[in-house]
């Protein structure tokens, strides 16, 4: 069974300089747990996931501290939490997004995009055409469905 039998056209995407709000906006929206990242030609420029997001909230996260049997508590104030947040949602999607996709072609065998998806632990492959352009997505749900055919 090739790729293109299984795997979605119509496809959400975002853009390289789109705000990072508004791409998670669009993924809590509509249940996706990655945006590929167009460019103005419809060739995939990176691709965006919930991993990254989290990332970055490890990276700018205000630590608070803890020390029950000694009696200690602090946590950041309203002031630094909403700094934090400010912080957070001024990145731009191409600031953030993996840069290095992992593609599939529409021809491909869905076994082999699946053996390339679980060797590198992916939840989503853009498919894209000879010229590099966006043509579908396949995910781990499509490979389950396409093997329950």
């Amino acid at each position: 069974m090739k790729v293109s039998e299984v795997m979605t056209r119509d496809v959400l995407t975002t853009r390289p300089d789109a705000s990072l709000r508004d791409a998670a906006k669009v993924m809590s929206a509509r249940h996706v747990s990655g945006l590929p990242v167009v460019d103005e030609a419809g060739q995939v420029a990176g691709i965006l996931t919930d991993g990254d997001i989290l990332r970055l909230f490890r990276r700018v996260s205000v630590p608070f501290y803890i020390d029950i049997l000694g009696g200690e508590f602090a946590i950041p104030g309203p002031g630094v939490l909403q700094r934090q947040l400010e912080e957070v949602t001024a990145y731009r999607v191409d600031q953030l997004m993996t840069r290095r996709v992992v593609t599939a072609a529409p021809d491909e065998e869905v076994a082999e995009a699946a053996r390339r998806m679980h060797g590198r632990d992916l939840r989503l492959l853009p498919v894209v055409d000879e010229q590099g352009r966006l043509v579908g997505v396949i995910s781990r749900g499509d490979v389950v469905r396409a093997f329950a055919m």
